[in-house]
């Protein structure tokens, strides 16, 4: 499930439904709209929408939602995932390139360093980073950092 932290859900910001979401997995309307920030009336067109989106449920609520609107609702599957999933700022691939080039430059730096124990050996790209147009967008950069010990040299003086 990808949701983009900047679309609304039925008009609320994801982040502000996963507040909801979390404090409890059953609430009431008037839970929903102190959450919300708004009337009740104006959380029970939400909560309708919600339900309509398969967010929420409610025992006993009617299909056309026109007569019934319930006090307790509950979190359906697509809920739970919401309240559990991280909101990651997600931003453009070629953003994330130039970082994957910067920690290049720092692994280089790091390997001339004589004192280090560790040396990089091979730095991996993987994901969306690696296989997205510049214009897409990601979460993450992943990366995958292969280390050795760095081989120590002694030399002995002549006798």
């Amino acid at each position: 499930m990808k949701i983009d932290y900047r679309i609304p859900i039925c008009g609320i910001r994801p982040a502000v439904l996963k507040r909801l979401f979390r404090r409890n997995h059953q609430f009431s309307i008037r839970e929903a709209a102190k959450v919300f920030d708004e009337s009740e009336a104006d959380a029970r067109k939400r909560l309708k929408c919600l339900h309509s989106g398969g967010w929420i449920n409610a025992e006993g609520v009617l299909s056309d939602m026109d007569n019934l609107v319930p006090d307790m609702w509950e979190l359906t599957e697509n809920g739970f995932r919401l309240a559990a999933m991280p909101m990651v700022k997600r931003f453009p691939v070629s953003e994330g390139r130039e970082i994957v080039k910067r920690v290049i430059e720092v692994a280089q730096q790091a390997n001339d360093e004589p004192w280090n124990s560790q040396r990089i050996e091979k730095i991996a790209l993987l994901g969306s980073v690696l296989t997205g147009k510049d214009t897409d967008d990601a979460g993450d950069v992943d990366l995958e950092v292969i280390t050795h010990p760095r081989m120590v040299m002694i030399f002995e003086s002549p006798r």
